[in-house]
């Protein structure tokens, strides 16, 4: 599986796992909302212009779930005691549902590299978010 795949997976396990208990199911309910609605999207892509006029929307949904997985470790990280809850069945059904369709959209012409490029900015805030929060003094002073 490709790494950028395997990272908008994980991303949604998190999205869905990330929350404390009095909130869970709220984070949980948004992360599923989004994801369903990306299948939407893939599941209407057949052809490489298909792909290219639904990239705009693809963009924003990816960027939505990073946003809300940001939001559910803030949280997570403000509140003492919280807890991961394992994933439901129902969850695990999105994730593979979402999976298929990505696989299947790579097989379209540069399917694959039109995809990477509507993640990378979401990606690249999460990566911004978990750099921020994992920062040690002596990662930072060996950067220049």
């Amino acid at each position: 599986m490709d790494d950028k795949l395997k990272i908008i997976l994980c991303a949604f396990v998190l999205t869905l796992s990330a929350c404390s208990p009095s909130s869970n199911e709220d984070f949980r309910e948004v992360g599923r909302s989004i994801n369903r609605s990306l299948i939407k999207e893939l599941q209407g892509i057949h052809t490489h212009d298909d792909l290219l006029n639904k990239l705009p929307r693809l963009e924003k949904q990816f960027n939505r779930l990073s946003d809300v997985m940001i939001s559910a470790k803030k949280f997570q990280a403000m509140q003492s005691g919280s807890t991961y809850l394992p994933l439901s069945k129902e969850d695990h059904q999105i994730s593979d549902q979402l999976r298929l369709e990505l696989n299947r959209i790579f097989l379209i012409s540069r399917g694959k590299e039109m995809i990477e490029k509507a993640q990378q900015q979401a990606l690249d805030k999460l990566d911004r978010f978990e750099q921020g929060s994992t920062k040690t003094p002596t990662a930072t002073s060996n950067r220049t």
